[in-house]
């Protein structure tokens, strides 16, 4: 979960573009902060696979994404009414993945955050989240990383006490 105050949104002013180069904001961030090649094209490849999927007809691809994020047979063991549910809901998930590989940073966007970044991964959740998450806090001047125990993807729904008080003592600074 990474929740900054971004140029435009929340309290900052909107900042004009720049020529400086961009990062794809979702798999490039793997790539342009993590520096592995290997994982963002074998990522990429899964999120592009999942979304032409759906877009050609096929809703049950939803469960490439629920895989994805919490590990290999987690859709084939979840119950048949929250996969129908899921697999009714696709196409919209599909839409806003695509949307997400849309938007782009500058590369510097991060270093020039002036307000704290907490990015917050679970112990469950995938390598790759942990490594872009440590990307992000690295790259941010005021960035840490916050560890939630027996949490995952999921983590706003399953932990969201825990979640609310990481948020509450970023803003107080407690």
């Amino acid at each position: 979960m990474i929740a900054p105050d971004l140029p435009g949104y929340g309290q900052t002013t909107p900042q004009a573009a720049t020529d400086e180069p961009s990062v794809d904001y979702a798999a490039g961030l793997i790539e342009a902060l993590v520096g592995d090649a290997g994982t963002y094209a074998r990522t990429q490849a899964v999120f592009h696979g999942y979304i032409t999927s759906v877009e050609t007809g096929n809703p049950a691809a939803i469960g490439t994404m629920v895989d994805f994020w919490f590990g290999d047979g987690t859709f084939d063991r979840m119950p048949e009414a929250m996969t129908a549910g899921l697999r009714q809901a696709a196409p919209a998930n599909a839409r806003d993945v695509r949307a997400t590989f849309r938007e782009t940073y500058a590369a510097g966007a991060f270093r020039r955050l002036p307000m704290p970044v907490v990015t917050v991964v679970g112990d469950r959740s995938p390598d790759i989240t942990r490594r872009i998450a440590t990307a992000i806090a690295t790259h941010a001047p005021r960035g840490s990383v916050t560890l939630l125990a027996k949490a995952n993807h999921a983590m706003t729904t399953t932990h969201a006490d825990a979640v609310a008080d990481i948020i509450a003592s970023c803003v107080t600074g407690r």
